[in-house]
């Protein structure tokens, strides 16, 4: 994908997401949209690898080119995956909030959806602030997927 200019919407949702494997396109690990459990313009068709649907905005709230650090950490459901988010990842994450309250935030791992939780407040992060989601997959894929975080965003420390 390509960067935005100043009033382009971004979607990788019209993107083929590539596998690891090819050497043609980079991989976006990482990628949150407004999701809704019905049909509306601007909203596509998406199944969740645990076969539940719900339409996505096309439109990116956040993703890999938003995230200035990463890191996971095991859990007890598989992966922790801890992020902090640039200016303005921060800024389009508080507004999708505030514009979709009651609605519901995916989360993509690798152009899977990972999950859809409700927006059940108007957030308000700052920067500096990290973001915390629990990943799950399979323990050879939350592996491939943890070193290639590790691999994107090396630990500053």
């Amino acid at each position: 994908m390509t960067a935005c200019r100043p009033g382009e919407q971004r979607s990788s949702l019209d993107t083929l997401h590539t596998s690891a494997g090819d050497t043609g396109r980079r991989v976006t690990l990482v990628e949150a949209h407004v999701a809704r459990t019905s049909p509306a313009p601007g909203f596509a068709l998406t199944r969740s690898i645990a076969d539940s649907s719900f339409y996505l905005q096309r439109q990116v709230v956040f993703d890999d080119r938003d995230i200035t650090s990463a890191r996971t950490a095991l859990s007890t459901d598989g992966l922790a995956l801890s992020i902090h988010l640039s200016p303005q990842g921060v800024a389009r994450l508080n507004e999708a909030t505030r514009a979709h309250f009651g609605e519901r935030l995916a989360v993509l791992i690798q152009g899977h959806l990972n999950g859809a939780g409700l927006i059940a407040q108007r957030m308000n992060v700052r920067p500096e602030q990290p973001l915390t989601m629990a990943v799950r997959l399979p323990k050879a894929d939350a592996d491939r997927f943890a070193a290639a975080v590790a691999a994107r965003w090396p630990s500053q420390h």
